[in-house]
């Protein structure tokens, strides 16, 4: 995480004055991103041989780590990974390439924002989601309505959320000092820096979940903070 926001931290004046921008002068290395599906792989391993799930989408797949772990664990999985930044798939796609399962995985280009732009084969998988992405697209003023475009989109799809607990800055102030709360600090703090979504609590989680018109049937606490929706 560190090593993926390192341009950032290198020019927080400039981002603060308004000299950079990020997104244009200042991006991200999204290829060292992925603490968050590596944290919940196990989790989803487990759950999806309790349904008997074989095929998903990973929605901000990155590097596809988390299609790797699910191919190795089930056999017969298929996955398709969505992914925005155009390096990161290349990277991908060499590792998929080198693998055992160049013929079960793939990774294409598409926005997180726009489940209706996807090419049509990443509909029809049984459960798609997407670990510390979708707060990102809070950004968006109309991201009740882009949450509940997915399930315009995916209809007969189950839907896993995993994000962090992340409080609100009023509530960040009352944890003790710990780790995590530098932990926390630093995840709030890159993304104001960033201009991206901020991360939110598990209660708004469930909140705009409800709102855009998904029913939540079950929530699971990962330590740290991570909770699967």
């Amino acid at each position: 995480y560190l090593l993926a926001y390192k341009t950032v931290y290198e020019s927080l004046a400039e981002l603060l004055n308004g000299s950079k921008i990020y997104g244009k002068d200042v991006v991200r290395d999204a290829t060292r991103l992925g603490f968050g599906g590596k944290r919940s792989a196990p989790f989803l391993v487990r759950r999806f041989k309790e349904l008997g799930i074989k095929s998903a989408l990973d929605i901000g797949c990155g590097v596809g780590n988390l299609l790797f772990a699910l191919a190795e664990a089930i056999p017969g999985f298929r996955g398709i990974g969505i992914e925005i930044d155009k390096a990161t798939i290349e990277y991908a796609e060499k590792r998929i390439n080198a693998s055992p399962f160049k013929d079960s995985i793939r990774v294409l280009e598409g926005d997180a924002a726009h489940p209706e732009f996807f090419p049509p084969e990443a509909k029809t998988a049984e459960v798609f989601f997407g670990v510390a992405v979708f707060h990102e697209l809070r950004r968006d003023k109309n991201f009740i309505q882009v949450l509940g475009e997915y399930k315009k989109h995916f209809p007969r799809s189950k839907f896993f959320l995993i994000e962090f607990d992340t409080p609100d800055w009023d509530n960040f102030l009352k944890i003790s000092e710990t780790s995590l709360r530098y932990e926390m600090a630093q995840y709030l703090l890159t993304h104001h820096f960033t201009e991206q979504g901020l991360p939110q609590s598990k209660e708004e989680w469930m909140k705009n979940l409800e709102k855009s018109g998904w029913r939540v049937k079950a929530v699971h606490d990962l330590p740290p903070q991570l909770t699967v929706f």
